[in-house]
């Protein structure tokens, strides 16, 4: 009889083992930035749609307000707002009736209901799922609402109108600014006043505005604005990008002929104005809607 024999397996030794631990730990690390700047992309792709469903919102709007658009409101992202806000009156009146402004009033017949529509996908504070501000708050209309926002306001994620006064109208056209020199064409968002606008010294025209702006740039050799008539209408500032991300910096703009487009900022130019809710805010807002408009 044939003796049996038992054939022993080979076990793997600590080294192998840590190899091929070394060998994927090395594999992730190489896919992990790929991974994330497929997802940046998909969201950016995801913004961009984003936008130009406003923009076709806005076109539709247009032609229903004889070229008329939303109300800029006294905070360029805000969805809904009370009247004491865009209409520059006192902030010290009760913030009981709150209107859409901005893209906001495409809700429903210009843009649907679907509430995603206004936010970037990349947002990280001004999202849809914010409990305080964010999309849930958009149709709490008074205070006794259980979502109605304790500081009276709906967030949106984009900026719109920034280089318009709150509390004014913004126009499909544009019209010249006067400067120095009457060879230069330089134009400026048009914008019609509400007929209940005050003059409130912090968000009135006698402060700053973006043809004053324009003005002072005009004195500098070096600062080269805007000359051509389609200004930035709508853009997703709100997500601050800086040159060592993973993906290439920049932001998705809507242009007043409803196009709408990503803007790259390789430099960080963006990111190193003043912020729009700080002071110089408003010189920080009309750069970078410059910045963008120079690149329609």
């Amino acid at each position: 009889m044939k003796a049996s024999t038992h054939i022993k397996g080979r076990a793997f030794t600590l080294i192998e083992l840590l190899v091929v631990v070394a060998i994927i730990a090395l594999l992730v690390s190489i896919l992990l930035p790929s991974l994330a700047r497929a997802r940046e992309q998909a969201r950016k792709g995801v913004c961009l749609s984003n936008l130009h469903q406003c923009g076709v919102g806005f076109s539709q709007y247009a032609v229903d307000y004889k070229y008329v658009l939303p109300i800029r409101g006294g905070y360029t992202y805000d969805l809904r707002e009370p009247k004491d806000y865009f209409l520059r009156a006192p902030y010290n009146t009760p913030k009981t009736p709150r209107e859409p402004v901005n893209y906001g009033a495409l809700y429903g017949k210009y843009c649907g209901k679907e509430g995603l529509f206004y936010y970037c996908p990349s947002g990280t504070q001004y999202t849809y799922t914010n409990q305080s501000n964010g999309w849930v708050t958009y149709l709490a209309a008074s205070p006794g609402d259980p979502y109605y926002p304790t500081a009276g306001v709906t967030w949106g994620g984009y900026s719109y109108a920034a280089t318009v006064d709150a509390g004014c109208f913004p126009l499909e056209g544009a019209r010249r600014v006067p400067v120095p020199n009457p060879n230069l064409l330089i134009y400026e968002p048009n914008w019609m006043y509400y007929e209940g606008s005050t003059n409130d010294k912090d968000l009135g025209p006698s402060q700053m505005n973006y043809r004053s702006w324009v003005q002072t740039q005009m004195l500098n050799p070096k600062n080269k604005p805007y000359i051509g008539k389609y200004h930035a209408l709508m853009s997703d500032i709100l997500v601050q990008t800086t040159p060592n991300h993973a993906y290439p910096p920049g932001y998705n703009v809507l242009y007043l002929d409803y196009h709408a487009k990503f803007v790259s900022d390789p430099d960080g130019y963006v990111v190193s104005l003043p912020k729009s809710s700080g002071p110089n805010g408003r010189k920080g807002l009309y750069a970078a809607f410059n910045y963008f408009a120079k690149r329609y």
